[in-house]
């Protein structure tokens, strides 16, 4: 079965989160997600954090919020 791209993003997250400044390899096999998902997926997350409440998005009950 296929994650979907919230899936994919969630794994990304969480391994950045568990260790930060991780090359792009390191966290590509640890999600099994090729190195540029990863770097796409991560850079969408740069992009996104600029308030300090914003990591609070990328968690799995933050995700799950509904408008």
């Amino acid at each position: 079965m296929d994650l979907t791209v919230r899936e994919r993003r969630q794994k990304v997250a969480d391994c950045i989160q568990a260790h930060v400044k991780q090359p792009l390899a390191t966290i590509a096999s640890a999600t099994g997600l090729s190195k540029s998902s990863v770097h796409r997926h991560r850079q969408a997350i740069e992009r996104c954090n600029p308030y300090p409440e914003s990591s609070w998005w990328e968690s799995q009950i933050g995700g799950n919020c509904q408008p």
